[in-house]
């Protein structure tokens, strides 16, 4: 499978340009306004290496255990006629527990005990678990 990759790649790619960037600038790029950087460029470079070290190791890892094969008793087939439904409900849940809690609102310093339990309602959670199951 070759979607892993990609996305392993990719993620190397955009630290890649985020490293070269904070390099080249004074400010970190925040959500609302840049505020200064108080790190030296070695310090930042450090945290790149640290990074592109953790992801060469879970690209190990992945190969590793991607020779094995693991098998169940029962096999789930997924509907995609049925995903956007679902989909429409998970943004649904989000989108309450947004307005409800203001968790998640930018610039708010909001907290709930429940938001472990709706992020796994988030549907790029959701993404990543079908981009990693096995394909039939």
């Amino acid at each position: 499978m070759i979607i892993p990759y990609i996305y392993i790649y990719f993620t190397f790619f955009i630290m890649t340009i985020s490293f070269v960037s904070l390099l080249n600038s004074n400010n970190f790029p925040g959500e609302l306004s840049p505020f200064s950087i108080n790190l030296f460029n070695i310090e930042i470079t450090y945290w790149y290496l640290i990074n592109v070290i953790s992801l060469i190791f879970i690209l190990l890892i992945y190969k590793y255990f991607s020779t094995f094969r693991f098998g169940f008793k029962y096999k789930v087939n997924i509907k995609y006629s049925n995903m956007n439904f679902l989909m429409l409900i998970m943004l649904i849940i989000n989108l309450l527990f947004v307005i409800k809690t203001g968790v998640g609102v930018v610039g708010s310093s909001a907290t709930s005990s429940l938001t472990p339990i709706v992020l796994l309602f988030k549907p790029d959670t959701f993404f990543l678990c079908l981009l990693s199951s096995p394909s039939s």
